[in-house]
């Protein structure tokens, strides 16, 4: 085969590649069924906020957004995911006292609960959904500033120097 005849062939194959990537990432987020927040606590399950922690603790993605983190939602973003070893992330699971039958329902961009996903699913999580109705009502939702509003009344000095 000529030189240009194998770049060819490499672009279609690379192109192929990208096509498959992106069908099983969207088909993985099509299958994963999906669970309201009064549900998932019926089921004594947990919910994972998978977007940047500046937003699970309060910072709001966008103007007059919503700002906070679901009820007693645990935060693993999806972009510490590179950082993270299999060995590491079981420690954040066992940290949390998550075990493998934990139902557990991920909440962030589409894209990001799929990286998370993926990632459980190979570390033996077998009941993996999305929450349907995550940051749709702001009024539950938590926040470093709700927060730092306790912990000012309880006394921790860690927290009430949180700006408000």
């Amino acid at each position: 085969m000529s030189g240009i005849s194998m770049k060819r062939v490499s672009q279609l194959t690379a192109l192929a590649l990208l096509i498959g990537l992106a069908a099983s990432t969207s088909f993985a987020a099509e299958t994963m069924p999906t669970l309201t927040l009064s549900t998932l606590l019926g089921q004594h399950g947990i919910a994972i906020d998978t977007r940047p922690s500046a937003f699970y603790n309060g910072w709001p993605q966008q103007a007059n957004g919503p700002q906070g983190h679901e009820p007693q939602a645990l935060n693993l973003s999806a972009s510490w995911l590179s950082a993270m070893n299999d060995e590491q992330l079981s420690a954040w699971a066992r940290q949390h006292q998550l075990q493998a039958e934990t139902p557990v329902a991920l909440y962030g961009s589409e894209i990001d609960n799929v990286k998370v996903a993926s990632r459980l699913q190979a570390a033996g999580f077998t009941h993996l959904s999305t929450l349907s109705d995550a940051l749709s009502q702001p009024d539950r939702l938590q926040s470093c500033r709700t927060l730092s509003n306790w912990f000012t009344r309880s006394g921790c000095t860690i927290c009430s120097r949180v700006k408000r």
